[in-house]
Parts: C-alpha cells; structure tokens; sequence
C-alpha cells in the first residue's frame, strides 16, 4: 500500500487552527520561515514519497487512484488562499529552489522560534500555508507530466476548483490536445450555475474485492449496472435494487468511506448518491426507496447500526465478515 506519511504530515499544518498555533513545534515554527527553507523542510521529502508511491503502483489505474487521493486529502485544507488572491503566491509560481537529490532539513536541524505569539506570527503561518499547499500542488502536477497521469481529469472527477491553483505544468501537457478535447472547458460546465453533485470515487484497485462481496445481493443486469458505475464514478440510468437490508448497504459504504476506499465527496454527498442509485426490498418483498436523512445518520454512525454487516475492513483489504 502506499506511504502517506508526509503527505499527512503536511495535512496537519494545512487543517491546524491558529488558535492552536505554537511556535515552540518545529513543524508549526517551520513555516515562519523564507520559501526556500519550506521547500527544504517540506517539499524534498514529500517528492521523494510522491515519487516512490507512483513507481510502486501495479498499473495505470493505481497511480491514477493515488493522485486521486493526493487532491481529495488536500481539499481538506483550511490555511490556503487561490494563487491570485495573495501576492505572496506568486513565489510559488516559479520552479523549485532544489533538485530532487537534494535532502531535506530533518525536525532536529529546524531552529526552534523563539518569538512570542501574536497576530503577525498567525499571518506568517498562514502564508507559510499558503506557499506550502501551492507547492505541494506543482508537484502532483510535475509527477502527473513524467507519469502521464490526466491531473487535470482527475480534479474534474473530483470537482476540485482548479482555477485556484497554478495550472501551466499541467497545461503544458494537454497544450497539443486543447482543441480536440480540453479538460479545463469541461471543468468549466460542471463550476457554472448548474451545480452537478459529486458522486463518489473508489479506489479502484479494492473494486473487484468489493464487487465479490456484493456480486450475490443484485440481478445479473443490476449487478453489471454497479461494476460500470463502480469503475467509472458514475451514476445508475435506473436505480439498481438491493436485495439485502438497506443498512447493510448504506453500511458497506460506511466501511469504505471510513477507510479512504471511497473518496472525492462528504458524507451527505454519498447519502444522496445511495438514494439516487439503489433501492432494497423491505421485510423482503416490498420494494423501498432509500432516504437520504436516514443514510446519513447511519453514514455518521459507528460499527453497532448494522448487526449483520456484509463487509469489513481488514489488513487494508475489504473481506466478508466472520
């Protein structure tokens, strides 16, 4: 499985509360600094678990799930601005002070600030964010070109706003293809008035795992239906019937969403998708619609909503429950 561990390192900055800002961390006081020293600090060790993550990927489709995961982890960030909207951005802009051989600063070699907490640190910090989450995102790009890995689909999968980061890296690549099919136009339709709902991404590499446990609660046809949309992050043409109990569906989906299998929505997201794609048979005869309020109070809920699961997670694979 991959390695994120400096990709959540860096998630903790992003997500960390000023209020909750201390600048005796070498990880909070390392962002105080110039660019050069984030990129140090930061950016050689997140290249280089970037970089091994994609060379230890099977297949075309696990690279693209792993970039999949890089953005949708990443629009948890709350200490980032859009590149045009702070001065300070355009520093992010420009290619990289360092080359990938190059080490990083380890914890022990950052010199602790010694500087007292006030609203000009907090401003520091946050700038420092900033340039760390822009610089985070031109290297996802950079990986993307050498790996030919479609960036600029995957944001549109996701519904990320990517007129909020620096796209040239990215441009660059799909400069040739522009008038045939052009991502960015199709970003476009989907940010416009009509607001299209984001439906969930799986990790596609657990799929078929996940397929062999629902393969015996649908039709034949049913059961093709959801491979397609599985595969594809789609949606249904007709909703597609369960024949199991409707917790044990919405938990299943509870189970992979707890445990990144699914990715690129929120919980009332995914409850929507539920009762838009399935339907179940009531006390095994009547058949039910989903309702959204109800899956998203089981969604939110821990192991005990459903008795009889059908799926769990374990060992990072998806099995039947003993």
């Amino acid at each position: 499985m991959p390695n994120f561990t400096i990709l959540n390192d860096c998630l903790d900055l992003l997500t960390l509360h000023v209020d909750n800002l201390s600048l005796y961390n070498p990880e909070h006081s390392s962002l105080l600094d110039n660019k050069e020293k984030i990129f140090e600090y930061h950016i050689v060790d997140f290249r280089k678990e970037l970089n091994q993550n994609i060379l230890q990927a099977s297949g075309t489709e696990q690279k693209q799930d792993i970039i999949t995961w890089y953005i949708s982890e990443l629009m948890r960030s709350l200490n980032h601005k859009p590149i045009t909207a702070d001065p300070i951005l355009e520093a992010a802009k420009t290619s990289d002070p360092a080359t990938a051989e190059q080490p990083g600063l380890r914890k022990k070699e950052i010199l602790i600030l010694d500087l007292p907490v006030d609203s000009r640190n907090e401003e520091r910090f946050l700038q420092g964010c900033n340039i760390l989450y822009h610089l985070i995102f031109n290297e996802l790009q950079t990986c993307c070109v050498r790996a030919k890995i479609p960036f600029l689909k995957i944001c549109m999968q996701l519904q990320y706003p990517v007129k909020t980061i620096n796209t040239s890296i990215s441009k660059s690549q799909t400069k040739k293809k522009a008038k045939k099919t052009s991502p960015l136009s199709r970003v476009k339709k989907i940010t416009g008035k009509l607001v299209i709902p984001p439906t969930p991404v799986f990790y596609k590499s657990v799929i078929p795992e996940i397929l062999d446990i629902m393969v015996g609660y649908f039709s034949k046809d049913h059961f093709e239906e959801l491979s397609s949309i599985l595969s594809e992050n789609g949606n249904s043409k007709d909703k597609l019937l369960f024949k199991g109990k409707a917790n044990q569906l919405v938990d299943l989906f509870r189970v992979l969403y707890k445990n990144k299998i699914i990715t690129g929505c929120k919980i009332e997201d995914l409850a929507g998708w539920i009762e838009n794609t399935f339907e179940y048979l009531k006390h095994g005869k009547d058949v039910t619609k989903f309702d959204k309020l109800y899956n998203i109070r089981l969604l939110r809920s821990g192991e005990l909503a459903c008795k009889n699961p059908i799926l769990a997670f374990m060992d990072n694979h998806v099995i039947r429950p003993s």
